[in-house]
């Protein structure tokens, strides 16, 4: 199966936008991870599944996951982070 593909007897629903979020409270995890929320699915036993890529401590780097994590093990990123500020830049020429 390819990746972002719903398996059989998932319902996805693609999120229009990436957010930040974190990944709590999964069997054997101690810190939460911070993530980035890309989609949702739903089972047919009605469990919402967030599609997330986080980094997880390696011995001696970072690793990226990208996996379907379910939803009661994701939090909301509090404060949600402020927009940049966007400033006009004038043409010089």
């Amino acid at each position: 199966m390819l990746l972002g593909m719903a398996a059989p007897g998932m319902h996805e629903r693609p999120d229009p936008r990436p957010r930040h979020c974190w990944v709590t409270g999964m069997p054997h995890q101690v810190d939460p991870f911070p993530a980035v929320l890309l989609g949702w699915r739903q089972d047919d036993h009605g469990t919402w599944w967030g599609r997330v890529a986080y980094s997880v401590p390696g011995y001696f780097e970072q690793n990226i996951v990208h996996a379907w994590v379910d939803a009661r093990y994701l939090r909301p990123l509090t404060p949600p982070p402020t927009p940049p500020a966007v400033e006009r830049r004038r043409n010089p020429h």
